[in-house]
């Protein structure tokens, strides 16, 4: 069994973990791998969001309780795009919802933390 993780496998090793369903077939197995390099790709992405979204976001940071008619009475918007701007910000990964559904409340996450 190939336990050296700083050289190539040998092709019949490779070979051998294919026939078995180990390895798929369409997988580079060629290339070398460090598994101590280090990662230092930035993560400083920006995220887009609407002016809907926008508008949410400022009315749960002054009252993490409210819900989503209060959010349409505060912001003026229709349900449908209060729905569809708190699934978007969920999916980007800056709002949770926490507790139950009734009486929980909504977090405000790091940027773009998931």
């Amino acid at each position: 069994m190939w336990k050296n993780y700083d050289t190539k496998p040998s092709q019949e090793y490779l070979e051998a973990e294919r026939n078995k369903g180990k390895i798929a077939t369409d997988v580079p197995v060629n290339d070398t791998i460090n598994l101590n390099e280090p990662v230092n790709d930035t993560i400083n992405d920006t995220i887009k969001i609407t002016i809907p979204e926008l508008q949410i976001l400022k009315q749960i940071r002054q009252n993490s309780y409210i819900t989503r008619e209060g959010l349409i009475e505060k912001t003026k918007l229709s349900d449908s795009t209060i729905a569809r701007a708190l699934k978007s910000l969920q999916i980007k990964g800056l709002i949770k919802r926490a507790g139950a559904k009734k009486n929980g409340h909504w977090e405000i996450l790091e940027q773009g933390s998931k």
